[in-house]
């Protein structure tokens, strides 16, 4: 068994390094696709009922199976599957990982019909949550689905999981639906504030139901390179003109599975645009009813004020001077979260923070684990 092990560190090229660090990794996913794995949680016969014959959403659609990997039918679960804590540490042992946020995978919520359907869902997958993953001991703490479709269930649900031990975010997705800019979600965030608990955005989807160019993409590789991105930028942005971290001084958003390089782009083009426009900012509903004229900071200054992002995929350049600026230029030492992405085939080993001469050994001990433990409060 020993001998595997080794074989496969030295496959991914995990340094020895690795095991001397401690390791978060902000975005570990729970894949629960299986309606067996809701249904002992699902009360109401009508929900029930509806599980069992149409079963959960679908983990993405589009009709042909999404290629992670073509030569692996189970694409979403490449490296493995782990639906409790015992298997998941038995992963953190491989992978030199010694904390891990566990989230969801991709069951697309926020696309799917029947809200009450959805609303039970969320309240089922959280207490699967609490009853068989989380194990704040041996380092697996989770992420609690928010139903961001419907803002006063979102507050019940935050009001029924807040005292729990080990849930450390609340999770959403970044569609391009409602952006989490509205309104209507400022009970939330002042809810969120109060309980010191980040908002955890993860991407959803990859069809022209999610993206905002719609059926203009001809293919996934199109999509997986650009559709979560502009979705994370865009509720970003949104966020940020909207004036919400103004009037929510203290919240904090994670961004997952967006990359990173967009973030110097998106920033320094938000500063510029507000240059040419500053006073359009105080027409948006938030600003005008709290009777601000401007932002209170320069829009990049909320790029890592309130923003965290994890870093898979991390798309590195391959010229270390290039990686150091483009941190530099990220406040990647503020701002980013390592993660990994597992089970897909995504998946990134913690190995890039070791074997990069552009990454010191400061910058890598706060994406290791600082920035997690400042937002989660681990």
């Amino acid at each position: 068994m020993e001998g595997r092990e080794q074989e496969k560190n030295k496959r991914l090229n995990i340094p020895d390094e690795a095991w001397d660090e401690y390791i978060i990794d902000a975005d570990f996913h729970l894949n629960l696709f299986d309606k067996k794995e809701y249904l002992e949680y699902i009360s109401d016969h009508r929900v029930r009922k509806k599980l069992e014959v149409g079963g959960m959403p679908s983990g993405v659609t589009g009709g042909w199976n999404f290629a992670y990997a073509h030569h692996i039918t189970d694409s979403l679960n490449t490296q493995g599957v782990a639906l409790n804590a015992e298997e998941i540490e038995g992963l953190k042992k491989q992978y030199a990982i010694d904390a891990v946020i566990v989230g969801p995978g991709m069951i697309n919520l926020p696309t799917a019909r029947y809200p009450v359907i959805k609303n039970a869902i969320v309240e089922a997958y959280n207490n699967y949550l609490v009853d068989k993953v989380i194990d704040v001991e041996s380092g697996v703490y989770g992420l609690a689905i928010i139903p961001q479709w419907d803002p006063q269930a979102c507050l019940k649900e935050i009001d029924r999981i807040k005292d729990i031990e080990g849930i450390v975010g609340l999770q959403g997705w970044y569609t391009p639906q409602t952006l989490f800019g509205s309104m209507e979600y400022d009970e939330m965030y002042e809810e969120m504030t109060d309980l010191n608990l980040p908002l955890v955005l993860h991407g959803s989807g990859f069809t022209s139901r999610f993206d905002m160019l719609g059926n203009s993409m001809k293919s996934v590789v199109e999509a997986l390179t650009l559709s979560w991105t502009y979705n994370a930028m865009a509720n970003v942005l949104n966020l940020i003109f909207t004036g919400t971290f103004d009037r929510h001084k203290d919240l904090k958003v994670v961004i997952q599975e967006a990359g990173t390089n967009w973030v110097p782009f998106a920033s320094l083009r938000a500063d510029e645009c507000y240059y040419a426009l500053p006073e359009d900012v105080m027409l948006s509903q938030r600003m005008f009813e709290d009777g601000r004229e401007y932002l209170e900071h320069m829009p990049s200054e909320y790029f890592h004020k309130n923003m965290y992002y994890t870093t898979q995929p991390i798309a590195l350049p391959k010229n270390p001077e290039h990686v150091k600026a483009m941190f530099e230029m990220c406040h990647a030492s503020e701002t980013f979260l390592y993660s990994s992405d597992w089970p897909h085939n995504t998946f990134d080993p913690p190995n890039w923070l070791f074997n990069n001469r552009g990454i010191d050994s400061d910058m890598r001990s706060r994406i290791c684990h600082g920035n997690a433990q400042e937002v989660f409060g681990i």
